[in-house]
């Protein structure tokens, strides 16, 4: 019997997104030049050590409202499946999208037996679970048959086979491949796929310059992510729009002050050509004179000397 069966797909057509740890270095999410990203994920620890660039990741997600998820890489010697538990749940912080145990292949993972392994991973899953965490274990369909396959009847056991999962598969070439799904798994349990591939790393990375772990989103609809309450609308300033005129060459001038003293210097802007439009929101009577604020900052003469510089 065969240990996975396939589904086509196109990644082109499926949302991007990317996982990192502090083996990437620090990353630009929205650097230019970097493809545009619909969730991420970013590792928080493993075993006893914690990721130094996990909240600075985070933090740019947040930002952005983009889904995010919190992964770890659970060891399988030195730490207890109990203290693990509590150092995913500290470290990787409240309010993340999934929070994904990484099950993988660690400098322990070989030194215990299968079947350790297996007992500690289900363990693990439990305890989130039973903290109230949305779980997404991110392996790969080799280490699930591996490690949770039974030998004698090749099923799996229902805590596998009943919850989502993230999949890596590393045989990924170009743009348009196929799903290698393990047997036994539901298609539609499988939530994300690694698209692991050699493509330039835009992200900003200062240690993994060239690659980078790409994920495509197959579960259907990304999920929705909370907003912060819109601010009351309030009354803006109203505006004049005004145009300059009669400045010859030279343009007319932006203070940082309604009047020509020292004190007043010129604005940021450069000088403000005939035709300009102005979007002015107070007028200012001085003497004679008459000056408009700017909206976007500053002041401009609008009748100076007899001579009207805005109409």
């Amino acid at each position: 019997m065969a240990d996975t069966y396939n589904v086509s797909f196109d990644v082109n057509n499926l949302p991007m997104g990317i996982d990192t740890s502090d083996s990437n270095g620090p990353i630009n999410i929205t650097k230019a030049g970097a493809p545009k990203l619909y969730f991420g994920a970013a590792k928080c620890g493993e075993g006893t050590a914690k990721d130094i660039q996990y909240l600075n990741t985070r933090a740019q997600y947040e930002k952005l409202g983009l889904p995010f998820i919190a992964y770890y890489v659970l060891r399988y010697a030195g730490s207890t499946v109990a203290q693990q538990v509590k150092n995913f749940k500290s470290w990787a912080g409240s309010g993340c999208y999934a929070y994904a145990p990484d099950l993988e292949k660690t400098k322990d993972s070989g030194s215990v037996s299968k079947s350790i392994v297996s007992a500690n991973t289900r363990d693990f899953i439990h305890g989130l679970q039973d903290a109230g965490l949305n779980v997404l274990p991110y392996t790969s369909p080799g280490w699930i048959n591996e490690y949770f396959r039974s030998q004698v009847t090749y099923l799996l056991p229902d805590w596998i086979t009943s919850i989502k999962l993230w999949l890596a598969a590393y045989n990924f070439i170009g743009e348009r491949s196929t799903l290698p799904i393990p047997t036994g798994i539901r298609r539609e349990n499988v939530l994300i796929f690694q698209t692991w591939n050699k493509s330039p790393n835009k992200f900003g990375s200062i240690y993994d310059s060239i690659f980078i772990d790409r994920d495509r989103w197959i579960g259907g609809a990304l999920p929705g992510v909370g907003q912060p309450p819109a601010p009351p609308i309030e009354d803006g300033p109203e505006i004049v729009i005004m145009h300059v005129v009669n400045t010859g060459k030279d343009g007319l001038k932006v203070r940082t002050q309604p009047n020509t003293s020292l004190t007043s210097v010129k604005f940021k802007p450069n000088n403000l050509m005939d035709g300009t439009a102005v979007n002015t929101v107070e007028r200012i009577q001085n003497g004679s004179d008459v000056w408009r604020k700017r909206l976007e900052g500053g002041y401009c003469a609008e009748l100076y000397k007899g001579t009207r510089y805005l109409i």
